[in-house]
């Protein structure tokens, strides 16, 4: 099946559950695999077999669920992005309303009011995220912010989209190390 958001997330692990194999993949590769095909799958009959074909010629990794925390740290992570777009977006407001030359006292009070509730929420959610990483990657997490310029956010989204480096070979983790550890020496020698 093809990860959909969430919404995949339910049948994949009922089926992993009941003990049928199940693999999740990319929508887009699907796709590029179809267009390379030259297939035209306009119909949900047709893309079904598009995946289905997909799935018996490459031959993709069993998927298996996320530890529940991992899940949760994602969820956690798309909340506070959607805060800290709504704060943005509020402050963003609260600018223009200020250079407008026109107060609005109770526009402000309000706006401010929510401004306020909103980095409440973000530290809270980031407590959270912190206390959950620890928990489980507390090494991990410790060891990522030796380097420079990786900080406790950083190091706690490495650890998520990694799944605590257990979704990444030997090979990628030694990539992603060595393109930080490159990049933050071509910033220093571009001071």
């Amino acid at each position: 099946m093809e990860a959909s958001g969430p919404y995949y997330l339910q049948l994949a692990t009922h089926l992993f559950e009941s003990g049928i194999a199940v693999s999740v993949v990319n929508p887009l590769v699907v796709k590029r695999y179809t267009q390379m095909l030259l297939l035209r799958a306009k119909t949900d009959r047709q893309d079904a077999k598009c995946l289905a074909r997909y799935g018996e010629d490459q031959k993709p990794t069993e998927w298996q669920p996320n530890e529940q925390y991992i899940n949760q740290l994602g969820q956690l992570q798309a909340l506070l992005n959607q805060y800290i777009k709504q704060r943005t977006a509020l402050n963003n407001q609260l600018d223009a309303q200020r250079s407008s030359g026109v107060p609005n006292p109770a526009f402000q009070a309000s706006a401010e009011k929510i401004y306020k509730m909103l980095n409440d929420e973000i530290a809270q959610v980031e407590q959270q995220m912190k206390n959950l990483a620890d928990q489980y990657h507390k090494e991990q997490m410790d060891a990522l912010q030796t380097i420079p310029g990786i900080g406790k956010k950083t190091a706690m989204v490495l650890v998520l989209i990694t799944h605590g480096f257990e979704a990444l070979s030997k090979r990628q983790t030694t990539r992603l190390f060595h393109w930080n550890l490159s990049t933050c020496l071509s910033v220093w020698l571009l001071r």
